[in-house]
């Protein structure tokens, strides 16, 4: 069964994430991140949590425990806005991170 990926990051990142087909979820708020890693932290269908940077702070000791004893959904964080831009090696080791997690490739950049 494929899995999907969900990026959690703030509402104008949020719209190219919209274009590329994948669940998004716009938060403005660490308290509004926190609440979306909850809900989906126990989704069977996600594989990948992609996590804007700036709401990093939202992954507390409880949910840092939780994504520690779990394989999927494997929680990353990303660069935010206009550092979304990765070298080769970071694209290749997140594509590599990704295809264990969902278990297809998904083509960055």
């Amino acid at each position: 069964m494929r899995k999907q990926v969900l990026v959690i990051t703030d509402p104008e990142t949020a719209i190219g994430f919209r274009l590329t087909g994948v669940k998004v979820c716009a938060v403005v708020s660490l308290d509004d991140a926190r609440r979306e890693l909850k809900k989906y932290i126990d989704e069977k269908q996600i594989g990948l949590i992609a996590l804007s940077e700036d709401f990093s702070e939202a992954v507390d000791e409880a949910l840092t425990n939780k994504f520690a004893a779990i394989v999927t959904p494997l929680l990353i964080l990303i660069p935010s806005g206009s550092r979304l831009k990765m070298g080769v090696a970071q694209q290749h080791m997140l594509q590599k991170l990704i295809r264990s997690a969902i278990g297809f490739d998904l083509k960055l950049g």
